[in-house]
């Protein structure tokens, strides 16, 4: 797996992307073309947290265990099983390591996903090792319980990155009304500049209604595989999903502050492109 990335790094980018912002407006360019809001785009290979949380391979994670008729289709199955699990667990590592903002669970997500890939190699390898049917079944049934990569360790980990998207989002759109009032102050006053000044307070006030997921994400990152306990294993499921409700209602109301942010953004250009022409009184004839 791949180490995780410094943190400073990653502030330095976002420093970067806030100033840029800010710089593009009060040239007066247009900030329409800046990407919509991070949650709004479905994780490469993954998907939204929906989509992770009700995948086919959570459900599987949740009740399968690998199969086969014989020992050497046992053997297959559980590395493929183990292959894709992997693959997921790689991808985790790189996400929290880039992710420009952390809202605090990033570090000890990383050393979950990493651990889990230890148990997960282990396991792996008392079944390719298995030379009876008896132990490669025994070795397989505890693949899933112990580690729980896609019902447990990925939703974590996405609820804590969508947590780190959403505060980034915060960020963002707070240096694009800043930048949208600077813009405004560069302009003389007319009825447009007047109209999307009054937007300001509008827009200020959608990206403060957006609420923090740190609690959410704090609360699923402690959570531990069940190991074949049920009562763990619901637990887990059950805070899983409040987690998951309280990203989906967070991201709504982000939804609804970048179109406050874009609505004032348009009015901002309207202003500085279309400013109302000042009529002058016509002189007399001599």
């Amino acid at each position: 797996m791949k180490p995780l990335l410094p943190r400073t790094n990653s502030l330095a980018r976002l420093t970067h992307r806030l100033v840029g912002i800010s710089v593009a407006l009060v040239l007066g360019g247009s900030s329409l073309g800046i990407a919509n809001s991070a949650w709004a785009q479905d994780d490469p290979g993954a998907g939204g947290i929906d989509n992770v949380v009700n995948s086919p391979e959570a459900k599987n994670d949740r009740s399968g265990a690998p199969s086969g008729n014989n020992l050497v289709a046992l053997k297959t199955n559980a590395a493929t099983d183990v292959s894709k699990r992997q693959r997921v667990l790689d991808r985790l590592t790189d996400d929290l390591g880039a992710a420009p903002v952390d809202c605090g669970q990033n570090g000890v997500l990383a050393i979950r996903v990493a651990d889990t890939g230890v148990v997960l190699n282990e396991v792996a390898g008392r079944i390719a090792s298995a030379t009876e049917m008896k132990a490669a079944r025994s070795a397989a049934s505890e693949l899933f319980p112990k580690t729980r990569v896609f019902s447990l360790v990925q939703p974590q980990a996405k609820v804590a990155l969508h947590c780190g998207e959403l505060a980034e989002q915060v960020l963002i759109l707070n240096g694009r009304i800043v930048a949208a009032q600077q813009t405004l102050d560069l302009l003389k006053p007319t009825p447009e500049v007047a109209a999307a000044t009054a937007q300001i307070a509008t827009a200020q006030a959608a990206v403060k209604a957006i609420p923090s997921l740190a609690q959410a994400s704090a609360s699923v990152a402690a959570l531990l595989p069940d190991e074949g306990d049920v009562t763990v294993a619901n637990n887990n499921a059950a805070a899983i999903n409040t987690a998951r409700t309280q990203v989906n209602q967070a991201e709504a109301v982000g939804d609804a502050a970048v179109k406050s942010v874009k609505d004032l953004e348009r009015s901002v250009e309207q202003a500085r492109k279309k400013p109302t022409a000042t009529t002058k009184p016509k002189k007399k004839l001599k």
